[in-house]
């Protein structure tokens, strides 16, 4: 599904159904490049993720040692709190159909304290 910049009854319903929105170009090359370069940086400086042995919500951002396994907990690379060492990935949020998609989906006055990146 896309999203231009107003979100109808139709995609709030979808989302809710699917689970995502997919927008269609809502930032410049400029802005997918720096975020693209910030994932990249982190992949490159923490090749397995970080160690989430304390719970994802830990504000311990420690590397982790070896590349997770398919049985694991999250057999994904998973960065929590990313957008502390990487502010880039913030970027798309000044784009104001992705701000305010994000608040007809779950309301005013929220914020957001981190972004994760999964790989």
């Amino acid at each position: 599904m896309s999203i231009p910049n107003q979100l109808s009854m139709h995609d709030l319903a979808q989302f809710f159904t699917n689970g995502y929105f997919r927008f269609v170009q809502p930032n410049g090359p400029e802005v997918v490049d720096r975020v693209l370069a910030a994932a990249n940086r982190l992949r490159a400086a923490y090749p397995n993720g970080f160690d989430h042995s304390e719970g994802f919500g830990s504000t311990k951002m420690l590397p982790r040692t070896t590349p997770p396994l398919p049985n694991d907990r999250a057999p994904t690379l998973i960065y929590h709190n990313a957008g502390f060492i990487e502010p880039d990935l913030f970027l798309p949020l000044q784009n104001p159909a992705v701000y305010e998609t994000i608040e007809r989906v779950v309301g005013r006055d929220f914020y957001l304290s981190n972004v994760w990146l999964q790989v």
